[in-house]
């Protein structure tokens, strides 16, 4: 993924938790496929700067094709981050829930690099 692309996501998930968009983070589920190194470390840069601090536990699954992080703070905000290294390059997925409404970017189906607000 290009670099401004993750950094106008990373900047739209944050501008959302910061305005009350969606009241307090509390869940964000990242997935993408391949070449994801480098765009799952400013993911869970993103969530670090969402949730206010580095996550207490870390946890990872999986085997060379596939791989999962799960990211757990001591103040009950979770982080899932989803790799396949073998499937083609392709934009993210990625869901932020608040409190008070939730945030989808859908990457799968060719979506352009914004995010898309559902409040209750």
């Amino acid at each position: 993924m290009q670099q401004s692309l993750l950094g106008k996501l990373s900047a739209d998930l944050i501008q959302a938790a910061e305005s009350g968009q969606i009241g307090i983070p509390r869940f964000v589920r990242w997935t993408q496929s391949a070449g994801l190194s480098d765009d799952l470390e400013g993911a869970r840069d993103t969530c670090e700067r969402l949730f206010g601090s580095s996550p207490e536990r870390t946890e990872k699954f999986g085997d060379g094709l596939f791989q999962t992080q799960l990211l757990i703070w001591s103040t009950g905000e979770s982080a899932i981050f989803s790799q396949s290294l073998g499937s083609p390059s392709s934009l993210p997925e990625i869901m932020l829930l608040g409190s008070a409404g939730a945030i989808y970017f859908d990457g799968t189906l060719g979506g352009t690099p914004t995010l898309e607000q559902v409040v209750q």
